[in-house]
């Protein structure tokens, strides 16, 4: 039997470090269901881990992330990822 590899990709917002992005903070509460105190607090550096999951994950997530104005990095990276 053969095994299937899977890729993990990592999604990570990038942040000015002088001050929280009221976006980050919408987007992150948005996607995780907490309110703007528990976003603003997780978003405390300048490259924050958001997801870990497979490519489809990531498009999942970017597509929620569309409607946001959000600087994003994607680890391994591919095509045309981050804004």
């Amino acid at each position: 039997r053969q095994r299937q590899m899977c890729i993990r990709d990592s999604l990570y917002f990038v942040l000015d470090q002088g001050h929280h992005s009221l976006d980050a903070i919408k987007a992150y509460s948005k996607l995780f269901n907490v309110n703007y105190v528990q976003a603003k607090g997780v978003l405390n550096d300048k490259r924050v881990l958001i997801a870990t999951g497979s490519a489809h994950d990531m498009r999942e997530i970017l597509n929620e992330l569309k409607h946001f104005q959000v600087h994003y990095e994607i680890s391994p990276p591919y095509g045309s990822a981050g804004r």
